[in-house]
């Protein structure tokens, strides 16, 4: 079904046509371009096109197995989990003995971790689990729920969401045959310069826009779920903060990505094609692994898919990918953090651009924001340092290397970005003593002149009428008495004659 805007176009142009004379003499150009007649004579390009008719996100049978989010943790936030369970949970799932030391959060502290366990929804098992939530959800099924603890009081918390199978139905097999390509004004409003150019919409682009969307779907509906579930234990996170990584499974041993392509059906078309190896990110030392956080996620709410191909015949009976609820710990969503750690270095850097890459601001303004980049930069540094501390203990062995690589990585961007802070920082404190030198000489000026004025305000105040009759009367009264003396001394000198 076409969207309104291509309604829109075709209805405008078709009006071009018709009536040419109202309309502008470049609108008609392009309705010209635009008629039936044109449009038939370039019908056979897009055969192939029309001829597909469903579309798959992967090649090949799939199961959309579960999404797993991270969240970073404080204090308060432990504190809240604590309590919870304290007044909730069954004996065995809270010890006092044992969690009141586990959830105690401390900056020296080496690190471990808590299974706090499942929580259903809409099962009547409740002797398996930790909670049994009545929610309105679609795609949800279940969630495993663990606590991974590290140094300088890093806290990240996993809920692993295990989905039914209406969520594969969302990326498998989707129903294409009503998506047809259309054409549409960049903008409705005729003012607008955007007005005069027109948007092709293919049909594969939009069959990858229908995917996406309902991947978003199923995001949203996790999210939720996710919210419900921290504001049990009174946790509010923004949607920004969580990390979202979808788990796919495939039961083969055959690796998904291939050197060579194999043949498409024509009426069946992947958004990830088995050809596109460069997609994966090989943070993994096991071949039937994959792992995207650039390509094929971009234009959804995912930070990351996982890709895990090996047969069910395969799996250890204490190690099942298609069966296990997973954990930063045992995981490939060890790497999360690090998507988290991502996030937060690009909310710093763009916090500490606006000092760093702008001079209009005032001088204090500027030193406020590179001050408080710098905390934010340290506490960021430590972030890293406590993940990168943990991966000979926490990180399973085969993304270890890729780990301690990404760890590294981080910590040479976080370094340059504090040095340029520096940079800018010991400018700065030369700019405020020179202005500090400004301003004691413009002080001192005005101390002057307020002396000054000081003086001439006393001046103004003096009764000078009044102080020169003083001063008369103390002259005459001066004179009376030198007279008075005089004539003492010469009474005095004619009696001794």
């Amino acid at each position: 079904m076409k969207p309104i805007k291509a309604k829109y176009t075709e209805i405008v142009l078709l009006l071009a046509r018709l009536i040419p004379w109202v309309f502008p003499k470049w609108l008609r150009f392009i309705a010209k371009s635009y008629s039936r007649k044109e449009q038939e004579s370039i019908q056979h390009l897009y055969e192939k096109e029309d001829r597909i008719k469903s579309a798959s996100l992967f090649d090949g049978s799939f199961t959309w197995k579960a999404i797993s989010v991270v969240v970073k943790v404080d204090h308060d936030d432990l504190d809240s989990i604590r309590r919870w369970l304290k007044s909730n949970a069954s004996p065995i799932d809270y010890n006092p003995r044992r969690d009141d030391s586990a959830f105690e959060n401390k900056y020296d502290h080496g690190g471990g971790y808590r299974n706090l366990g499942w929580i259903h929804f809409h099962k009547e098992n409740r002797l398996t689990s930790l909670l049994r939530m009545e929610e309105e959800t679609e795609f949800c099924d279940s969630c495993y729920v663990s606590l991974s603890k590290y140094s300088y009081g890093i806290n990240y918390l996993s809920l692993y969401f295990f989905l039914n199978e209406s969520a594969t139905g969302m990326v498998s097999s989707v129903d294409v045959s009503e998506v047809k390509r259309y054409d549409a004004f960049a903008s409705v409003n005729p003012f607008s310069q955007q007005f005069r150019a027109i948007q092709h919409h293919d049909k594969r682009n939009l069959i990858e826009d229908l995917i996406n969307e309902n991947i978003n779907k199923v995001c949203s509906d996790v999210v939720g779920m996710a919210k419900k579930v921290l504001s049990l234990w009174r946790i509010t996170k923004d949607e920004s903060k969580l990390t979202l990584i979808a788990d796919i499974y495939r039961n083969t041993n055959e690796p998904y990505f291939v050197e060579v392509d194999e043949c498409e059906d024509d009426s069946h078309v992947h958004v990830c094609r088995r050809s596109l190896g460069f997609f994966d990110e090989k943070i993994s030392s096991d071949n039937s692994e994959h792992f995207l956080s650039r390509y094929v996620v971009e234009k959804n709410d995912l930070d990351a898919l996982f890709i895990k191909s090996k047969s069910l015949e395969e799996f250890d009976q204490f190690d099942n990918f298609a069966r296990k609820g997973l954990t930063l710990y045992d995981s490939h969503i060890f790497i999360s953090m690090f998507i988290d750690v991502a996030r937060q270095q690009v909310e710093v850097s763009e916090y500490a651009n606006s000092a760093l890459l702008k001079n209009t601001n005032k001088v204090e303004k500027n030193y406020d924001i590179l001050f408080e980049s710098t905390n934010q930069l340290e506490s960021l540094r430590e972030n890293i340092l406590a993940i990168q501390k943990e991966i000979p203990h926490s990180c399973r062995e085969s993304y270890s290397d890729s780990a301690k690589r990404i760890a590294k990585y981080r910590l040479k961007l976080a370094d340059e970005l504090k040095a340029s802070i520096d940079r800018r920082l010991s400018g700065l404190n030369s700019e405020m003593q020179v202005q500090n030198l400004r301003f004691n000489r413009k002080y001192s000026l005005l101390v002057g002149v307020l002396i000054v004025v000081q003086i001439l305000l006393a001046a103004l105040t003096i009764d000078w009428d009044n102080l020169e009759e003083r001063y008369n009367s103390s002259f005459l009264r001066q004179e009376d008495v030198d007279l008075k003396q005089s004539s003492t001394e010469t009474d005095e000198h004619n009696k001794l004659l």
